[in-house]
């Protein structure tokens, strides 16, 4: 069996920056510190400067000259300082988060896409000084991302994924939230990085379709998604232009998928096109060892790999990194 990435606690903590106040020996005494990190008050002892002076220098606010700024900065680089972003968040009512917010189906539907692309927002943070928070709720719960936001833990939010009239964006919209959305939801307003679904799908389609295929079919997921909307339209573009019929199936679930490919068994189809990795490694599964049809994907990964289906590349960690670097610009812009 085809070894399958899922997102659980042990990924959630590989995204997030631990913070580990004390470590205690078997005494439970705390150990000394192999390394202390520098502060404010050490810069300026060593330059003879006040602290005032060197916060001003860090912060870029107030009067200070050109030469001193420049001092302070060289002695930052050569001394690898850290600011203490918790104290410089209390100081401008920040809190040098961001939060991912994750379809709660992500973990239990073991789905690779969203973890490359918390592996992409996770990077990004990191290189800007932001923690990366992460809240899974159900499409129509919003009770742990509504606790986020009111008690300000973060300082924007990605969406991992909205459906037609979704509820987590409509409260991010209705909260004003600095907010930045994976996949384009169709909705005013609302900023969001993609990729082009319909055209790498069409693209693809069109190839494969090169190679004799006279009898295509495509499961596709729920189409409140907007990305499924896209792969549909790429595929049922393709096949107009090759003039031939396809069957397409809509799903939902497990109970669709069943049902799909118990109607596709013996009806002549000679390649299924599945909308992503999750409905394809279903499909082969509901296969099991009977004889099938070529079997592709709209969405790669490596368990599909493993099985050898061929399958178009969109770079979810690329797309976490431009959606984090989207909102750490805003909220930078915004303070």
């Amino acid at each position: 069996m085809s070894k399958r990435l899922r997102i659980d606690k042990v990924t959630a903590s590989a995204c997030a920056r631990m913070i580990v106040d004390t470590h205690e020996n078997r005494d439970g005494k705390p150990l000394k510190s192999i390394e202390t990190s520098t502060t404010i008050t050490d810069i300026a002892e060593a330059l003879g400067l006040s602290v005032s002076t060197v916060s001003r220098a860090l912060s870029g606010k107030g009067r200070i000259s050109e030469e001193t700024s420049n001092r302070v900065k060289a002695y930052m680089e050569g001394h690898d300082y850290k600011p203490n972003m918790l104290a410089k968040g209390l100081a401008n009512g920040r809190s040098y988060s961001i939060c991912a917010v994750l379809p709660s189906d992500a973990v239990t539907g073991q789905i690779p896409f969203f973890y490359e692309c918390l592996m992409g927002i996770c990077s990004a943070g990191m290189k800007s000084n932001y923690t990366t928070m992460i809240v899974t709720d159900r499409e129509d719960r919003t009770g742990r991302l509504k606790s986020v936001v009111s008690m300000g833990k973060a300082d924007g939010y990605i969406l991992l994924r909205a459906a037609d009239n979704d509820p987590a964006l409509k409260l991010l919209m209705d909260k004003k939230c600095r907010t930045v959305v994976v996949g384009n939801p169709g909705v005013d307003n609302v900023e969001f990085v993609d990729e082009d679904h319909k055209g790498v799908c069409e693209s693809f389609t069109s190839e494969v379709l090169r190679r004799g295929i006279k009898a295509p079919a495509a499961i596709i997921g729920a189409q409140k998604y907007n990305v499924n909307r896209s792969r549909k339209q790429g595929f049922e573009a393709a096949v107009m232009k090759k003039g031939i019929k396809s069957n397409v199936f809509t799903v939902s679930g497990n109970a669709d998928i069943e049902e799909a490919v118990q109607t596709l068994i013996g009806s002549g189809a000679d390649c299924i096109f599945c909308g992503d990795d999750t409905i394809c490694l279903k499909v082969l599964e509901l296969f099991g060892s009977r004889k099938r049809p070529l079997l592709t994907s709209f969405y790669y990964s490596e368990a599909l790999a493993v099985s050898g289906i061929e399958a178009p590349r969109f770079n979810a960690r690329e797309l976490g990194r431009r959606a984090a670097d989207i909102l750490i610009e805003n909220i930078e812009n915004r303070f």
